[in-house]
């Protein structure tokens, strides 16, 4: 993501392949997201002229950075699964996991479920 060249050749691929880019979903881990801000930003901003989707993997040990999101035009957030695990006896969780899925909602991401996890959280926006 940091890498000039590799963000140049992945939008030509996208753009040789623009029939097919409705069906790609990217993720980037939160924490590489965050740490790389203004490089996520920047190649978010390159996406948003293809239809593929782009979601932070692995969310929620940084929620409080959450706020730094709202431009990025994210189309989900998929919960760490350490936060979906266990939802049922973990009122904490729980409470998290909806408080969460409001503000995906508001910044216009859906909130999503790893895909080893069994309770599910909401579907994309």
């Amino acid at each position: 993501m940091t890498n000039a060249s590799f963000r140049e050749r992945l939008l030509g691929l996208l753009g040789e392949h623009a029939a097919e880019t409705s069906r790609l979903w990217l993720e980037v881990s939160e924490n590489g997201a965050l740490r790389y801000l203004a490089a996520f930003r920047e190649f978010c901003r390159a996406l948003r002229a293809t239809d593929c989707r782009i979601g932070l993997d692995h969310f929620g040990h940084q929620f409080s950075q959450i706020g730094v999101l709202h431009d990025l035009g994210l189309d989900y957030l998929k919960v760490d699964s350490s936060f979906v695990r266990g939802l049922d006896s973990n009122r904490g969780n729980a409470a998290f996991l909806k408080g969460l899925t409001g503000i995906a909602h508001s910044i216009g991401a859906g909130a999503r479920r790893g895909r080893g996890d069994r309770a599910g959280v909401a579907g994309p926006a």
